[in-house]
């Protein structure tokens, strides 16, 4: 989980991605992280 978010806090989203779904039996709090996190690339943000 800490690797994880090391990546979020240098915005290396594809990263922590990758170590998020790197774990067979992920706990409950890397389940919410790796849910926050496909949450937060596949919303399209609106243009200012």
């Amino acid at each position: 989980l800490k690797r994880a978010q090391y990546f979020v806090d240098r915005d290396l989203i594809s990263d922590a991605l990758q170590e998020v779904y790197s774990f067979p039996n992920p706990s409950a709090e890397l389940i919410k992280l790796r849910d926050e996190l496909l949450t937060n690339v596949c919303v399209q943000k609106e243009p200012n």
